[in-house]
């Protein structure tokens, strides 16, 4: 019987080839896969810059806004208003940049779109960036940001130091403008409504640059243009039966009582005014608006005049004696300007004999203690 005998095979079969090949395959796709990810990932982040960029440059032209009022030829705060779609073809990028403007004026009503005046004048500003990526995937940027309408020109002044006062300005406002006024934004005023009875409308309008009153109002929307100056003070009382000391006189413990404050001003015409009085715990604090002449520049609107106190026991002068009427002392913690200290800028302290009595025409702003 004879033997068979098998020859040793060698090499792969068609199969394990055809396995080979598919793993291989899958392996090229998944690189390819990555690899195509990757690119698109750059192109998105590098387009994604861009709209950064664009959104951000919106905002700032915005921000540098000049005036407050529309001017063809300058950007303002008017201009700053929901726009019409843009288009910008991107710079080193392979798409169309849409961007849109959507502004919320915190000042007109959202119901009736009416302006309101006492509304704080802000504006939230919403900037959106969209465009398309290679895959024709839509992508979006947004930015959002409040711009406040105040006069660019006030930034200058809030750091300048206020001439001949050693007084910080309240809120970057004049010194003159009393603390509680408050302000209207994007007008470069102020509303101020001083002590009346119950019910009582009147107010008035300063300019926070220059401290003048510009306006006196009966009710928010009747208002009537004029050049006034404000006085204001306190009074405060020292009833006892032994005659007040030195201390007394600057802080008087007696309660206060009613009074009356009238201006009589004899520049630049006679005219009596009658002031606004609030009666507190220990003392009377009023308020005086004074009309002036409009003056011109360089010379500042000027009056002149005196306050008058109005009390039922009042002392008519120094040589009457009777103890049971009271007498009026004046005195102001203000410093004496007018070029007696050593150094500028080093004025003493004003003495009480040198507050005045008369107002004369350089009086730009009065203040009285009394």
């Amino acid at each position: 019987m004879g033997v068979i005998r098998h020859r040793a095979q060698r090499g792969l079969s068609l199969v394990e080839a055809l396995v080979a090949l598919a793993v291989m395959a899958f392996g090229m796709m998944a690189y390819v896969g990555i690899h195509s990810g990757l690119r698109l990932n750059g192109d998105v982040a590098k387009q994604r810059a861009e709209a950064v960029r664009l959104a951000q440059e919106a905002i700032e032209r915005w921000r540098a806004f000049s005036l407050m009022s529309t001017d063809p030829g300058e950007t303002d705060y008017a201009d700053i208003v929901t726009t019409a779609d843009e288009q910008i073809a991107g710079q080193a990028t392979n798409t169309v940049y849409r961007l849109t403007r959507t502004v919320d004026d915190a000042a007109i009503d959202e119901g009736t779109g009416v302006f309101d005046p006492y509304a704080p004048r802000i504006k939230t500003v919403t900037i959106d960036v969209t465009w398309e990526d290679r895959n024709a995937q839509t992508q979006a940027v947004r930015l959002t940001t409040a711009i406040t309408g105040t006069p660019p020109q006030l930034a200058g002044s809030l750091s300048t130091a206020a001439v001949g006062s050693p007084l910080l300005p309240v809120r970057g406002r004049h010194p003159a403008i009393p603390p509680e006024a408050v302000a209207l934004p994007g007008t470069g005023t102020s509303r101020f409504e001083p002590p009346q009875p119950p019910g009582g409308t009147v107010s008035w309008i300063f300019d926070d640059f220059s401290g003048v009153i510009t306006s006196v109002c009966d009710s928010p929307d009747a208002c009537v243009a004029t050049t006034a100056l404000l006085l204001a003070g306190h009074v405060r009382f020292a009833v006892t039966d032994a005659q007040p000391a030195g201390a007394d006189a600057e802080l008087p413990a007696s309660p206060a009582q009613p009074v009356d404050v009238v201006v009589e001003r004899d520049f630049p015409a006679a005219l009596m005014i009658d002031c606004y009085e609030q009666l507190r715990v220990t003392d009377v604090r009023y308020f005086c608006a004074v009309p002036v002449n409009p003056g011109e520049d360089p010379p500042p609107p000027r009056w002149a005049g005196h306050a008058r106190l109005v009390l039922p026991a009042l002392a008519a002068d120094l040589a009457d004696a009777d103890e049971a009427k009271l007498r009026v002392c004046r005195y102001t913690p203000y410093r004496d300007h007018r070029g007696v200290g050593d150094v500028v800028g080093d004025d003493p302290p004003m003495r009480n004999d040198q507050h005045p009595l008369d107002y004369g025409g350089d009086q730009q702003i009065g203040r009285a203690h009394v």
